[in-house]
């Protein structure tokens, strides 16, 4: 089976793969790791800051999502997924994840949204 574990910005640059998972009716599961930030931006923008030797309090302009929060199983569902989330806790992702997978096994394709820590 295909799975696949990634970001939230990660997914939201490339959503559109999804409807041509579904198109091509390729059974998996994609686990999205939200942290409701584009983190890795944060993490370059506290680097040049820091090389600037500007203030770092600013690193967060632009990188999180929210205003409006973005509705990544919606976004799925659109696109031929069946999902779930978003989940919080180490059993809501293991009760996802066993739903997922037969899902996954009977053909279909699956979306967990699993909110982590930004630490």
């Amino acid at each position: 089976p295909v799975m696949a574990v990634l970001g939230d910005g990660d997914f939201l640059m490339g959503a559109n793969a999804l409807w041509t998972a579904s198109h091509m009716e390729i059974p998996m599961m994609v686990v999205v790791a939200n942290n409701r930030a584009f983190y890795n931006d944060v993490v370059h923008q506290e680097f040049v800051a820091r090389q600037r030797r500007r203030s770092v309090a600013n690193k967060w302009v632009g990188q999180d999502l929210n205003r409006p929060t973005p509705d990544l199983v919606g976004m799925a569902k659109s696109q031929g997924f069946d999902g779930i989330g978003p989940v919080h806790s180490a059993d809501e992702l293991m009760r996802a994840l066993l739903k997922g997978a037969a899902i996954v096994a009977a053909g279909g394709r699956f979306l967990i949204d699993a909110h982590i820590s930004r630490d």
